[in-house]
């Protein structure tokens, strides 16, 4: 995470300093995505600028393909606990690879550009940044929820640990995400890039509120319905042998 802020941070005082700290914003808002190779291009020549968009291309392929096999995995973890429908718990004889799981997620994200298509709207803002800022407010709710999730489980089950890590550790963990959390959704309409006030701002975040209320009532389902699969929820591979019917 260093690294990461280090880079984006020097990455961005670099395009100051060839801007201008009075220039930057409006060269930014003229040239969007091709700011920095636009820059890169006036002071580095064009054989720079070719390397750097390969370099880009490339490493969006490879990230368009990590997110898709994660987002399969999670299909195939869910469908193997019998969350989802079994078939998603199914992986391809051959390659071993979650086939249901990969189906699903191609075609929801076929849906969802065919659907930006249809409605004419900017892929680039309105999709990739604003699904990027979507997504890292979901990052950061999932890690806040398992760090309470981790002093609520210590709480139960001691499990032989020490305080430190019990409690010294975690809740001060805790207070700090919460914090962080409280700040994201109150300057969201920041993030988005959006007026204050704006109904993005509290719409998007209200998903997973709504995704949390969803999974909660069909975990009170398979608890009730479905004792044995409820139990079995995450034991990872143990699950599989929960039978189909129960």
């Amino acid at each position: 995470m260093a690294i990461i802020a280090l880079v984006y941070a020097l990455s961005s005082w670099a395009m100051t300093v060839a801007t201008g700290p009075d220039a930057i914003v409006a060269t930014a808002r003229r040239d969007q995505a091709d700011t920095i190779f636009v820059l890169a291009e006036a002071h580095l020549g064009p054989v720079v600028v070719d390397i750097a968009r390969v370099l880009f291309t490339t490493s969006v392929l490879a990230a368009m393909i990590s997110f898709h096999n994660t987002t399969a995995r999670y299909f195939f973890a869910l469908g193997r606990e019998r969350v989802l429908p079994a078939v998603f718990g199914r992986t391809r004889a051959r390659s071993g690879a979650p086939q249901a799981g990969s189906i699903a997620q191609s075609v929801l994200g076929l849906a969802t550009i065919t659907l930006y298509a249809l409605l004419g709207l900017d892929p680039l803002v309105q999709l990739f940044f604003y699904g990027g800022s979507f997504g890292g407010l979901g990052v950061l709710l999932l890690i806040f929820v398992t760090s309470v999730a981790v002093i609520a489980f210590f709480a139960r089950r001691p499990s032989g640990e020490t305080l430190g890590r019990r409690v010294i550790a975690p809740v001060p963990a805790a207070i700090a995400l919460a914090v962080m959390v409280w700040f994201a959704l109150d300057n969201f309409w920041a993030l988005l890039g959006v007026p204050q006030g704006d109904a993005l701002a509290w719409v998007l975040p209200a998903v997973y509120a709504v995704a949390a209320v969803l999974g909660v009532v069909w975990a009170f389902v398979l608890r009730a319905g479905r004792p044995a699969v409820y139990a079995a929820v995450g034991t990872g591979a143990k699950a599989a042998t929960v039978p189909d019917g129960a």
